[in-house]
């Protein structure tokens, strides 16, 4: 198994025809003169900034020339964004009206300033070109990354500090830090070396050995056509010491504007209006020449005089080659009565007014463009095998639509190991994170992906503490949830949590709107998840407890819900009960994941004291059971059998072996018969010793493994024998079983009305019992007993239901089973697109979920469509497959013997297809096996012809 590679960092753009057709028109506009202001609008992450790259690609090929400016967090440097845009401006070429070239960066570029912000405007534009680049700061680099967004993610970053990490740089170690850059310099000719970090590295070591050692790394620099950019705070320096810097740097930048302690006697050379002034008037110019595209990303974070001058351009832009485009992520922009807030807002409505803006809310994927841009991802990998994204549907519904959510889930995943690729396909070994709860996920080991951890903690952390203790409330009660039981567990009137609600959907996007009946939820499991993993654990039993009193009280109905809180609540004794309701309702859904999730819980709960044995053994057996439902044979096997050397009580321990029969019953056929007759003859043998309950389900068990075998005479016996016992009040489960047993019993001895009949009878218990997975069961029965009426259409719908019925009811194994059934009907339709659809689904469950049952009818399926076209190579190798998937599973695999006896046949070698057809009817009971001999009856007829017209073998 070979794991992929890292994720790309740069997502891949997928559908937004709208926008991209909108970003077109203004840019065709503005080429003409008749310049905009655009603003895309949408919560981090939804792909604002790659439609932004999206647009510089198609603006640079029809002749714009492109300037970027990122505006930084909490950096209100005057005209930042402008500032980085003139310093990417190209020169003009007086004598020719061109552009002139751009001057080379110097050997040394000292930046005096108080905090380091210039010195990302040189690193995040097209001034290094194609330079490789380190930096090494005082800011650990994801946390530098998320501050500068714009660097470019070739930048190497290292975090000067004696913390110890990978990605560290001790200050203390003075020799290493030298070593360590003239490396990068020695390696990378003409690349870049960014400290913003001198001050600390005095502090840390003296100011002489600093000075040394940048008077090596600027020798270094000069030999390998390196550059070396530092930002220094003048004012951490002494004067002597600043001035000995300037003399080694070749050209230096002293702040724009006095700051710090020089602040009281300098003059402000040039006021903020003349600086504005100035800066248009250049971009007028250049758009003179050339149209030009100025692109802003993350406005709600820009400077005010920045607002200023897009306010003034955009208003003046419209009969100018000029066009304007910025993002603004309306999740993260700060409160509307700040003053950041207000500024944002009067700049946008005084556009508006002007009708010189356009909003674009950039929408989250639809489904379809999330599949697609996780075949891509996919394809990046080297992997392109058809429908792989399909096998990552649950993840593409997590995510919401957000690319960058969605990158980042696929990232962790593969860093993990988790995503892997095997052959042609991609295999996902986390099953459990598709369930509805977070607490559920960050059990299965999942946890939501760094770089989105620290967006979502950036969100919450701008909330205030009621706020944050509101919103924790909700996430204990659930994903989703509605205002009464919030309000009734914070002893609130509803009126007032409705209202907090509204104004935390309104202003963080950590909320959604509530739906037509009143419940709220959260907008993506991760926020849910990153909710919850930051309240401490006596806070979350408190709410836990709060709310599950409530439920109890007004909505004893909720049973899971009820189980869960009782469970975090770590109410033990009153959790078990709810816990139990809520396995059986499970039970009846065949939802194996959730009857595995409240069984656990209740052994967690009962703890290991001896009065809860006989409790805790059951348990087990219920946990066997759902593992069973989960297609995790093996490792229901290994709980099955802990349960039998536990030295149970009789009727546990009969409970115990007949789960681990049924497990046996898709892995070892032939163990699982021996074992089962040995069951049987001891439940006999203790006769009323042994609960009729019981009796019944074993002797329900044995029909079903007779009738997997083909066995319909004798499966018959004992499904009759299990309803006896059962009786009208045994379990819908058991009876449903037995039923079903009895079905296909008569429907292989050709007995249709009868069939008929058992299969309705089967579905009216499977309705009592509200077990859906049965019902679906039923109606392949039902499905079957149509087609071998010759009523396809019937057949076809009946079967189509019994698929849709299987899926919601989660029951994959069989699902499997009745998608090779409804292809086999779509191909004698002659439906040959929906025939391959069925079989490619029912291929991809079969890999996921390992039974061997469910593989040998996919591989039969193909077989036949195959065996259509004429492929007769693919054909053999398909029913090949299918004849080993029966052999694992310890059933006859006459079926695809029979197939390859045609193959044979169709090859050229007639013969010896009829000798091998006689060799398998030798070994077959054709009065027990209906299907397999009509298809016996249709291949000799066939291998016959063939014969006549080919007697002898080419």
């Amino acid at each position: 198994m070979v794991v992929l590679e890292a994720a790309p960092s740069q997502p891949l753009l997928q559908g937004r025809e709208a926008e991209r057709t909108e970003l077109e028109r203004l840019l065709t506009r503005g080429r003409d003169g008749a310049g905009a202001t655009v603003v895309l609008t949408g919560p981090g992450g939804i792909g604002k900034t790659r439609l932004l790259r999206w647009m510089e690609e198609k603006a640079r090929a029809t002749g714009y020339q492109v300037l970027w400016g990122h505006c930084l967090q909490d950096v209100f440097t005057p005209f930042f964004v402008f500032d980085e845009m003139l310093r990417h401006l190209a020169p003009v070429d007086e004598r020719s009206g061109g552009a002139a070239p751009r001057d080379p960066l110097p050997s040394v570029l000292l930046l005096e300033e108080e905090k380091p912000n210039r010195v990302w405007s040189h690193l995040t534009g097209a001034t290094l070109g194609d330079a490789a680049c380190l930096v090494v700061s005082r800011d650990r680099p994801a946390k530098l990354r998320q501050r500068v967004p714009g660097l470019p993610e070739s930048t190497e970053l290292l975090w000067l500090t004696r913390a110890e990490g990978p990605e560290s740089l001790s200050p203390a170690e003075l020799d290493r830090v030298g070593e360590r850059l003239e490396q990068h310099l020695r390696a990378h000719p003409g690349g870049v070396v960014a400290f913003a970090g001198v001050e600390y590295l005095v502090s840390q070591n003296g100011f002489l050995p600093v000075l040394r050692l940048l008077q090596f790394l600027r020798d270094v620099a000069e030999v390998t056509d390196g550059h070396l950019i530092l930002s220094v705070h003048p004012g951490a320096l002494e004067p002597r010491e600043l001035s000995q810097l300037e003399a080694e740097a070749e050209t230096v930048v002293v702040p724009a504007e006095p700051t710090g302690s020089l602040a009281a006697g300098a003059a402000n050379l040039e006021s903020p209006a003349a600086t504005l002034l100035r800066y248009l008037a250049t971009l007028e110019q250049a758009a003179g020449r050339q149209p030009l595209l100025l692109l802003v990303d993350d406005l709600q974070w820009a400077d005010p005089q920045s607002l200023l001058a897009v306010d003034f351009l955009g208003r003046n832009s419209q009969e100018r080659r000029i066009v304007i485009a910025g993002t603004l992520r309306d999740d993260d922009l700060v409160d509307a009565e700040s003053d950041q807030g207000r500024r944002v807002r009067d700049t946008l409505d005084s556009l508006d007014r002007a009708g010189a803006l356009r909003r674009l809310a950039v929408p989250g994927l639809a489904p379809a463009e999330s599949e697609g841009l996780v075949e891509d991802l996919l394809r990046s990998h080297g992997l392109t095998a058809k429908g792989a994204a399909k096998a990552l549907a649950p993840l593409t519904e997590r995510a919401g639509g957000n690319p960058f959510f969605l990158l980042e889930s696929i990232r962790q995943l593969v860093e993990e190991g988790r995503l892997q690729r095997e052959g042609d396909r991609i295999e996902l070994t986390l099953p459990e994170w598709l369930a509805e709860d977070a607490s559920v996920s960050a059990q299965a080991g999942w946890s939501v992906p760094g770089s989105l951890r620290r967006l979502l903690l950036h969100r919450l952390g701008r909330l205030s503490r009621p706020e944050r203790e509101l919103l924790a409330l909700a996430a204990v009660d659930g994903a989703e949830f509605d205002v009464e039981p919030i309000a009734g567990a914070s002893r609130r009137s509803p009126g007032e949590v409705e209202s907090d609600l509204r104004s935390l959907a309104e202003r963080r996007r950590l909320l959604t709107e509530p739906d037509e009946i009143g419940r709220w939820s959260f907008p993506h499991p991760f926020v849910h998840e990153v909710v919850l993993s930051e309240i401490s654990r006596g806070e979350l039993q408190q709410h836990a407890l709060a709310l599950a009193e409530w439920h109890a009280q007004f909505r004893s109905d909720e049973v899971e819900r009820l189980a869960r809180l009782y469970h975090d609540a770590g109410e033990t004794a009153r959790a078990v009960p709810w816990l139990r309701r809520a396995a059986d309702r499970a039970i009846k859904r065949q939802d194996g994941a959730a009857v595995e999730r409240y069984v656990r819980w209740t052994l967690e709960s009962l703890g290991g004291s001896a009065s809860h044995r006989e409790d805790r053994l059951r348990e087990m057996i219920r946990l066997a059971d759902a593992l069973m439902l989960k297609g995790a044979f093996s490792e229901a096997t290994r709980v099955a059998e802990q349960v039998l050397q536990a030295n149970p009580p009789e009727t546990v321990r009969w409970e115990g072996e007949r789960i681990l029969v049924e497990v046996l019953t898709e892995s070892d056929r032939p163990r699982a018969r021996l074992r089962l007759a040995e069951l049987v003859a001891e439940v006999e043998r203790a006769g009323a010793g042994a609960a009729p309950e019981l009796r019944g389900a074993i002797q329900g068990t044995l029909a079903n493994l007779r009738m997997l075998d083909g066995e319909g005479a004798s499966a018959q016996v004992a499904a009759q024998k299990a309803l006896q016992l059962l009786g009208e009040s045994g379990s819908p489960q058991f009876r449903a079983q037995a039923w079903d047993a009895l079905g296909y019993g008569h429907l292989r001895l050709g007995q249709l009305d009868d069939a008929e009949v058992a299969f309705h009878r089967g579905l009216a218990v499977a309705a009592e019992g509200e077990l859906a997975a049965l019902s679906a069961y039923f109606l392949d029965g039902l499905a079957h007993v149509a087609d071998d009426r010759g009523d396809l259409p019937a057949a076809l719908r009946l079967s189509e239901e019994a698929v849709a019925t299987s899926r919601r009811a989660g029951d994959v194994p069989n699902t499997v089973i009745h998608l090779t059934n409804l292809s086999s009907l779509r191909r004698r339709l002659q439906d040959r697109d929906g025939a391959r659809e069925a079989v490619s689904e029912a291929r991809s469950l079969a890999r996921k979920f390992h039974v061997p049952r469910a593989a040998a009818a996919v591989a039969n399926n193909e077989g036949d469509l195959f065996l259509d076209e004429g492929r007769w190579a693919e054909a053999e190798a398909a029913y090949r497959a299918a004849q080993a998937a029966h052999e694992e599973a310890g059933t006859e695999a006459i079926r695809p013997r029979v197939q390859l006896a045609r193959v044979r046949g169709e090859q050229g070698d007639a013969k010896g297809g009829l000798a091998e057809l006689a060799r398998i009817a030798d070994g077959c009971r054709p009065e027990d096996r209906l299907e397999e001999t009509v298809l016996y009856q249709e291949v000799l007829a066939r291998l016959a012809e063939l014969a006549k017209t080919n007697p002898r073998p080419s």
